[in-house]
């Protein structure tokens, strides 16, 4: 047999073959990652050049790094920081550019196809948040903040005065849910009877009425006892603005005898329609109802936690301190029966609104089964199984006992007064002898951060992404930011305005405005403080009680007189923190809890009105009125406080440096792709950065 030859040839060919290809791809992957490293590398690099141009003013003076994204154009463009991206990663990815003897070799061979910005993060994104993280990252370096003495002066207070500000918190609570029950329940007066209900009670020499309302569908005579609204007029009103249905029903069923279906129809459409009105007044009053009933348990858990922490807390707390505490309690749990026994039973209207939906819904439904131009007995029957599902629509459960709804007879002309005095005279009131208020108007600008930067108090978005130490911790370290670069009250002034930190806490667009609302709500945190105080002062309680029983009458029931005897106390515990204002502006400190021999507004004094401060009730220790702005700016929103932040920021920009100067054009990241090929290769490669200060 003949041998072969050259099969051995053949053989190692094809062994060279496929080591080759090995090779040659192993060189492509090498050579394209390689290329991917070098394009990463530039595209870092022509980054880091871009972030380098940050705005030293900005960083001088506020310690932010941010670029001008405009670069010299009158408006952010992609295209013009892609372009000068492209112009820096082009030296780095172009050996031989502007290089006349570059005496190199390009191993890649990078064809950049050009970069693109993909996103662009400004300064006033997030709500301002991001302003907010920039801020804390350079003052956490610059300062060194105490988190606990400084803030909360927890070391100034003993145990019973802890114990008395959380039982008095739980009060305060309480005394909100029931202010929440009250306006719902007037809600539901009108989702239900029809009577408008407004806070100062209904005003029967001037009845208004709602034009829809669940007692407008009406399937029997609109009588007293039928309505049930146990109040004549107002039951002979709403009578004449009920709508029977059957009478719809009735004519419904007479023009069918008479072979007029259309008419026919249209009775029983305007049947639908009515049910469908009601239907969504059902909707709104089993919304409010359920919110009643919700708020209803809430004030019952409230009160049960109120005399939980008071038993749990009595071994801290003084007899004096005790009784107030408890009487308080009681008063509350008091006004919880009379709103549900006097004034309406929730739980009843819940119920009626269950069983009534269900009977709306039964009547649309069979309506829209009824085919006028049908069998005439089907027809007939339809008809006799709505007319008893119409007959099944009931009041019953829907109740008001309208002698509580009326308005008032009491005469509070004197709390009006004083209150009055109070809201119109603030300032006249808290400044001391040689202070003067500044007029100066914030600058308004239609694109300023505070305005582009979707400012929010909805903390929700806040407390994402870290614990409540940090969260705390943050908040504080931002305050000191604030107090450390911007002027108040008790300063020479600002830059354009001269209230600065009051404008990050209040936002009005006076510096006066921003003042007054300030002093307000230090009057209000004091005001807590000082009503734990009367609470426990049983002398000060009867003269609040005296002048509640000569507001209110001689007739007035207990529960109103206390009532008013609370809101007199809260006016005076308020007074005494406009009080407590006008010495901390006259660089006073104040104690963070009253007793008999630091308190300065005497009855008498609250009366005539003078809020001048007591000698005697000098205190060396406590806190001062930055403190309280430290405390203002701690609970106000991160959002609200940065975007105000931002807005003085770009005021003293403005003034100093640039008059075009935005914080919505500078740039804190950005996120890139570069395109590019490989000289001898088809495919096309992209590759993402991205970058942030």
């Amino acid at each position: 047999m003949k041998k072969l030859r050259g099969s051995v040839s053949l053989f190692a060919a094809t062994v060279f073959l496929l080591v080759a290809s090995v090779i040659t791809a192993t060189i492509r992957s090498a050579r394209i990652h390689g290329a991917k490293v070098m394009v990463r590398t530039a595209s870092s690099m022509a980054l880091d050049s871009v972030f380098a141009e940050y705005d030293s003013q900005l960083f001088s003076e506020f310690g932010i790094l941010l670029f001008d994204g405009k670069q010299g154009q009158k408006e952010v463009s992609k295209e013009t920081l892609a372009g000068k991206l492209w112009n820096y990663m082009q030296y780095n990815l172009d050996s031989h550019k502007d290089l006349y003897f570059s005496g190199s070799s390009d191993l890649y061979g990078i064809t950049g196809n050009g970069v693109s910005v993909d996103r662009l993060i400004t300064a006033t994104e997030h709500g301002g948040l991001l302003w907010q993280d920039m801020a804390v990252d350079y003052e956490k370096y610059a300062k060194p903040v105490n988190l606990a003495t400084e803030y909360l002066g927890f070391q100034e207070t003993n145990k019973e005065a802890k114990a008395v500000q959380e039982i008095s918190d739980k009060i305060v609570e309480c005394t909100e849910q029931i202010l929440k029950i009250n306006n719902k329940v007037r809600i539901l007066v009108g989702l239900v009877d029809g009577v408008k209900c407004p806070e100062t009670g209904i005003d029967y020499s001037e009845i208004e009425t709602e034009e829809s309302f669940i007692k407008k569908f009406c399937p029997f005579e609109p009588t007293y006892d039928n309505l049930r609204i146990n109040q004549p007029l107002l039951s002979s009103i709403i009578s004449g603005k009920v709508v029977d249905p059957l009478s719809n029903l009735d004519r419904a069923e007479k023009y069918l005898q008479i072979g007029q279906t259309k008419e026919a129809e249209d009775e029983l459409y305007l049947i639908s329609g009515l049910a469908g009105e009601c239907l969504r007044r059902i909707d709104n009053t089993d919304m409010i109802g359920k919110f009643v009933g919700a708020d209803m348990e809430t004030l019952k858990e409230g009160i049960e936690e109120a005399d939980e922490l008071i038993s749990g807390n009595s071994e801290y707390l003084s007899d004096d301190v005790l009784e107030g505490l408890a009487e308080e309690i009681t008063q509350i749990k008091q006004y919880r029966e009379v709103m549900a026994e006097e004034v309406c039973d929730v739980e009843k209207i819940n119920g009626a609104v269950v069983r009534n939906r269900a009977v709306l819904e039964r009547i649309i439904h069979e309506i829209s089964e009824i085919n006028v131009n049908g069998d005439s007995e089907k027809v007939q029957g339809q008809l006799m199984k709505l007319r008893e599902t119409i007959k099944s629509y009931s009041f019953e459960g829907l109740e008001f006992n309208y002698s509580s709804l009326g308005v008032s007879s009491e005469d509070t002309s004197i709390l009006d007064a004083l209150s009055d005095f109070i809201e119109n005279g603030i300032l006249s009131i808290v400044l001391p002898d040689g202070k003067s208020v500044s007029y100066v108007s914030v600058p308004r600008l239609p694109d300023s951060a505070s305005n582009v930067c979707g400012k929010t108090k909805d903390t929700s978005m806040l407390t994402a992404g870290g614990d409540s130490a940090s969260l705390l911790a943050k908040n504080i370290i931002y305050t000191e930011y604030v107090m450390d670069n911007f002027a108040s009250f008790m300063d020479d002034g600002g830059t354009v305005i001269n209230y600065e930190v009051e404008y990050i806490i209040c936002g009005e667009n006076t510096d006066k405005k921003n003042l007054t609302e300030t002093v307000m709500r230090i009057a209000a945190l004091r005001s807590g403080v000082n009503m734990v105080y009367l609470l426990t002062d049983s002398d000060k309680k009867s003269d609040a009680y005296t002048l509640a029983v000569s507001m209110a009458g001689a007739t007035a029931l207990e529960p109103v007189i206390r009532l008013l005897q609370y809101t007199i106390m809260y006016v005076w515990a308020f007074a005494e923190g406009l009080s407590d204002v006008r010495r901390l502006f006259a660089g006073e400190k104040i104690e963070i809890m009253k007793t008999e021999d630091t308190w300065n507004l005497s009855f008498d004094k609250l009366l005539s009105h003078d809020f001048s401060s007591n000698s005697d009730s000098k205190s060396k220790n406590g806190l001062d009125y930055e403190m309280f702005l430290r405390i203002l700016l701690y609970l106000e929103s991160d959002s609200i406080k940065a975007a105000y932040t931002m807005d003085l920021v770009e005021f003293y920009m403005i003034v100093n440096h640039d008059k075009k100067f935005r914080l919505k054009d500078y740039v804190y990241g950005m996120e890139i792709s570069t395109s590019y090929r490989l000289k001898g290769m088809r495919d096309s490669y992209a590759e993402k950065s991205v970058y942030t200060y």
